[in-house]
């Protein structure tokens, strides 16, 4: 895929992938003669924000306690699903969407169901798909904000999936001619239930900013890494002005660190993805 279609295809697939699924009924019965209905999938994956790594989305559908069926690989392209797949009538039908990368990794997941699907009905689902692997993710994934304007951009630096870390740090790339970096916000996922942390800020460029967050250790007793749960872990935010109309992509380089308390690299760090966001500057 060509840097120009990435930019495309970014701003229509999202970390929050809305899937709007319309039933065509046909058949009879889950019991009768008729055959499986037709779902009619015709879904824009959470316009405008984006996942530029995604390049193929499957669908999962598992009846009751049977084995699933698929994955099918979805009609997918511009960040657009438009495609068909049979389904049969019943009342524990469980529909999984993935995302995938071109290595076949899964980044997103997302499930709606065991619900009741009913012959002849028209069924909407909302399927929200998270990240399904050890992430640290800019935030939004895309902003447009106008210029000129009152306030500060602010770009969140959120982890997913994550075992056991008790230190982070990263360098995030931004467009200088566009946002100025102004400050940052320490986030408080690592200070947990009141753990001492540090937190520095070295800049020492004027397109990036470097960035590290530990939690201390304490004398009289051990101080463990903390987890994610369904909910993201907040390690920053980055505070920016805006500087003329135009386009910065917020990019994490690939020295990207995570820690357990032992200083080693957290489990299934070898893997670790690092999503970028975008912010749009448009003029009044």
């Amino acid at each position: 895929m060509s840097r120009s279609d990435r930019q495309r295809s970014k701003y229509l697939v999202g970390v929050s992938v809305m899937a709007s699924l319309m039933l065509a009924g046909c058949g009879d019965s889950p019991t009768g003669t008729g055959g499986p209905v037709a779902l009619k999938l015709n879904v824009e994956l959470e316009t405008p924000t984006l996942a530029s790594q995604i390049e193929v989305v499957t669908l999962t559908i598992r009846y009751g306690s049977l084995p699933p069926v698929g994955p099918d690989t979805l009609n997918f392209s511009d960040g657009v699903i438009n495609d068909t797949v049979s389904v049969v009538p019943g009342d524990t039908v469980t529909f999984i969407l993935r995302a995938l990368n071109g290595s076949g990794l899964v980044l997103y997941e997302g499930r709606d169901g065991p619900r009741q699907v009913q012959p002849g009905s028209t069924l909407s689902l909302d399927i929200t798909m998270r990240p399904a692997v050890l992430m640290l993710r800019a935030g939004p994934l895309f902003q447009e904000i106008e210029l000129p304007g009152q306030g500060l951009v602010e770009v969140t630096v959120d982890v997913y999936n994550v075992d056991s870390l008790f230190g982070a740090s990263f360098r995030a790339h931004y467009d200088p001619t566009v946002l100025e970096f102004v400050g940052v916000t320490e986030g408080t996922f690592l200070k947990g239930t009141g753990v001492q942390t540090l937190a520095i800020l070295l800049k020492d460029s004027a397109d990036f900013v470097a960035y590290s967050v530990t939690r201390l250790r304490q004398s009289s007793f051990a101080v463990p890494g903390v987890n994610t749960t369904t909910t993201p872990g907040r390690l920053a935010t980055l505070r920016f002005n805006k500087l003329r109309a135009g386009e910065s992509d917020i990019t994490f380089e690939s020295t990207a660190q995570l820690v357990d308390p032992l200083g080693r690299p957290v489990r299934n760090h070898a893997s670790l993805v690092l999503e970028s966001a975008t912010v749009r500057i448009t003029p009044n």
